[in-house]
């Protein structure tokens, strides 16, 4: 949030020739403030003469409370709690004017270092232009020349900044998008993409006719088959199922078998495959709308039973042949979007997945309003919903700032050792609960926390974030991508993965990993964690200090003597602070002096309340541990939105509007947006791209332990690699049919330590950026929402370093007990 100013300068008439009005805001600081009152025909409020004799006063009284800071427009307009004053200046005086300020008290929100920076760099090139102003302050001395206010262009080509330029150039991108979502003729919703649900037998084959209307470069398939039931002697035939393209003979009407496609089903699972026909492969005109050639896809089996599938087939263009690259290039421009940080990160996934589904849609087909919807994970977007309304009454007990005051205790003032603490704790119970309730529980107590003890804690969540993604990788339960891997089919059918093998072989590698990644942690943060118990008066030493830099025009005396105090109230407010911070550095445990002050100031303040949250939060967490375990018929969404209804109904709230208000919509929002632009890059298949150049590349290694070391390297560091730049729950999908490939009979490999190599790749690879895991998000949504905003590049410079260390480890880790010594099940 800003303060923004208002003033009008009156030049002589024998001079400029006229009355002009200005500003004293820099150029993108803020807009105009209409004053308040009554005024007289001169546009002063009362006689000039009382004005100035009351601002003197006010000055001398408290020069604190005279002038007010010229900040520029916070952009999520919310105030970071800190007292300040706002002042209104009104200038209108023939030669140097008068003065008046009125004060008000306000709550403001200092702007983040970043923004400030840029505010900073912007006056700065605006008070350095060639137009001499009257009474600049130039290092210790004043200039002496005549005022010259910018002329009404100059003000225009201000306003047509940066920030504008920025969204013409976004709004005409999605226009593009817009018509590429609309403009493909044969993008007409689901039912022009045909879908068959049919049973074929040999006796029966299955024929569908393709149109000359559509484009007929590629003919997509997709098949869904059933699984295959034994004979009633136990007898077990292999079937196949075939897809013929056949074209007609103008000739004599018969019909040519252009290209083909099998596929071999499977006694234990259905069978799942896609397949793209290539038409331009063929020696027959058959592709032309005028050609007289008709084009037909039969369906055969040898079978003699009927088989149940289900089919889509697609019509598609030239254009599917490069839609890996044209993915490949979405994906970038939403990254640009997030580093540079163009926009917020939730307006970047919505704008990125409306753009994929464009090209999608130019590409292939556009698909129907509810299979999109289909593609948003509602079972996350459910489980955050129920935790945030839980963890926002809970947090209305006092037991956050409790707790926070109670852990400090227990590390004894040493902030290192407080980060040990969290970031252990952290990471055993993302072991057995979900990561992102883990976050929603301890993300607040930490920021609590840090509030009490005067530190920044941005740093404390990012090492706690990071943790709870090494920790959950340990166990079946503790991350999506190891659900997933645990709950395939294939690998259920094998017998070689269960909860217990999975913590016994995985477990060992995330205890190095976390070691290692303390010590590196330790290093990186040796100037970071520092207590600050001035961290109040330098909030407001900072505004100020920007007050001092950005008051640069000067009209009247009395402006010159409120600008000098101010500088030497900045000068007393650095040497206070710098005093409070060398007693805080010499001393660590001066923080301990005021602990039984804080244990006194931070109880639970409604214990009635406490009792019923702790019941309701400790049956769910119980039923979130007991779902992997136990038939509850339940899933996590389900439990955490009955938890949060039941929370409602016990506490007696009676102002719903408060408890939505901690609901934090963005991150839900984000989270929707990224299913359906990572589901769309699925469509395109960049994903299936990725996780067939790591099949290639194992292919090529001879059989053996080099195979399988070569195997283990690729699938860890592609799945980290990948999955911190892709969301890891698509990328697993992906690379589940890859890893049970590369474990047949014709590859020689075991199922065992490619499964551990993509739980370590796909789980440590989410620290990578703040998009690589959903509990990355729901922590930044956390920060940013008690005014400590955590952007893409504050994650990468922590996150990516700790990814390639933890990486490694489980890299080394997995080669010595996995390949050297093969400590797997054949």
């Amino acid at each position: 949030m800003s303060l923004n100013s208002y003033a009008k300068l009156k030049v002589p008439a024998e001079e400029k020739g006229a009355r002009r009005k200005t500003a004293l805001d820099p150029p993108r600081i803020g807009k105009f403030m209409e004053m308040s009152g009554d005024t007289d025909e001169d546009g002063l409020s009362e006689p000039a003469q009382n004005r100035k004799s009351r601002f003197k006063k006010q000055v001398k009284d408290n020069p604190r409370r005279s002038v007010a800071p010229f900040l520029g427009d916070d952009d999520d307009g919310g105030d970071d709690g800190e007292p300040s004053s706002i002042v209104r200046l009104s200038l209108d005086e023939p030669r140097y004017g008068s003065l008046e300020g009125k004060v008000e008290n306000d709550v403001e929100r200092g702007e983040n270092e970043d923004e400030d920076q840029h505010h900073k760099k912007e006056f700065t090139k605006s008070r350095d232009s060639p137009l001499p102003i009257e009474g600049a302050y130039h290092g210790s001395s004043w200039g002496s020349c005549k005022p010259r206010l910018p002329s009404r262009r100059a003000v225009q080509r201000m306003v047509c900044n940066w920030s504008t330029i920025k969204i013409t150039l976004i709004m005409c991108f999605f226009v593009f998008t817009l018509w590429l979502f609309t403009s493909n003729d044969s993008a007409h919703d689901a039912e022009e993409v045909l879908t068959h649900s049919a049973a074929t037998s040999f006796d029966h084959p299955l024929i569908h006719p393709l149109k000359n209307s559509r484009p007929k470069d590629f003919v997509g398939i997709s098949v869904t088959a059933q699984k295959l039931e034994e004979d009633e002697d136990g007898t077990k035939l292999p079937v196949n199922v075939t897809f013929h393209v056949e074209s007609q003979n103008t000739d004599n009407g018969t019909w040519i078998s252009v290209d083909k496609w099998s596929i071999a089903l499977s006694y234990k699972l259905e069978e799942v495959d896609h397949h793209y026909f290539n038409l331009d492969d063929t020696e027959i005109d058959i592709k032309s709308p005028l050609s007289s050639n008709k084009l037909r896809i039969v369906v055969r089996t040898n079978s003699v039973n009927p088989i149940g599938m289900k089919l889509r087939i697609r019509q598609l263009g030239w254009m599917i042949e490069y839609q890996v690259g044209i993915a490949a290039i979405v994906l970038v421009l939403v990254y640009i979007l997030l580093i540079f940080e163009l926009m917020h990160r939730t307006i970047v996934a919505l704008v990125g997945s409306f753009a994929a589904l464009g090209v999608l849609s130019s590409i292939q087909s556009r698909p129907a309003f509810v299979e999109i919807i289909s593609w948003i994970d509602f079972d996350t977007i459910g489980l955050l919903f129920g935790m945030m309304i839980m963890v926002g009454i809970f947090s209305d007990t006092g037991f956050f700032e409790y707790t926070a005051v109670k852990a400090y205790k227990l590390s004894k003032g040493r902030v290192w050792r407080l980060l040990v603490i969290l970031c252990i704790l952290i990471a055993v119970l993302s072991a057995f609960l979900d990561s992102v309730t883990t976050i929603l529980l301890l993300a607040p107590v930490t920021i609590r926390l840090c509030k009490v003890i005067d530190l920044d804690p941005v740093p404390l969540i990012l090492a706690e974030v990071i943790f709870c993604n090494i920790g959950g990788t340990a166990t079946a339960l503790g991350d999506p991508p190891n659900i997933m891997i645990v709950n395939d089919p294939k690998i259920v059918a094998s017998g070689k993965v269960d909860f217990g093998n999975f913590l016994l072989h995985v477990g060992p590698g995330v205890a190095m990993a976390m070691v290692v990644c303390l010590f590196v942690l330790k290093f990186m943060y040796r100037k970071k964690l520092q207590r600050m118990p001035s961290q109040t008066l330098a909030r407001e030493l900072d505004i100020w200090r920007r007050t001092a830099e950005r008051m640069r025009v000067h009209d009247s005396e009395e402006e010159r003597v409120v600008q000098m105090k101010l500088f030497d109230y900045v000068k007393q407010l650095e040497l206070e602070v710098e005093k409070q911070q060398l007693e805080a550095d010499t001393n660590p445990e001066v923080g301990m002096i005021d602990i039984s002050e804080l244990e006194d100031k931070y109880k639970i303040t409604d214990m009635p309340l406490f009792i019923k949250c702790c019941t309701v939060l400790l049956i769910v967490i119980l039923l979130f541990f007991l779902h992997s375990f136990v038939e509850v018929n339940l899933n996590l969404a389900w439990i955490a939105i009955i938890g949060a209804m039941v929370m409602l109904v016990v506490s007696g709230i009676h102002d719903v509007e408060t408890v939505l208000e901690k609901i934090e919509i963005g991150t839900l929002l984000f989270f929707a947006g990224l299913f359906v632009l990572m589901h769309t890059l699925e469509e395109m298949e960049l994903m299936s791209y990725i996780a067939d150049l790591a099949t290639e590349v194992v292919g090529k290694v001879p059989e053996g332990d080099a195979r399988l070391a070569v195997a283990v390297l690729v699938i860890i560091w592609i799945g980290a690699i990948v999955g911190s730049f892709i969301d890891n729950i698509p990328f697993t999908k992906a690379m589940l049919p890859i890893v049970n490939s590369l474990a047949n009979a014709n590859m020689g490999l075991p199922l065992q330590p490619l499964v551990w190599a993509l739980a370590y790749g796909t789980c440590l690879g989410g620290n990578g950026t703040i998009i690589g895991a959903s509990a990355n998000v729901v922590a930044a949504g956390l920060a940013e929402q008690q005014g400590h905003p955590i952007t893409f590049v504050t994650f990468f410079k922590v996150g990516m370093p700790q990814m390639l260390v933890s990486v490694a480890v489980a890299s080394v880790y997995m080669l010595i007990f996995h390949v050297v010594i093969p400590w797997y099940d054949d």
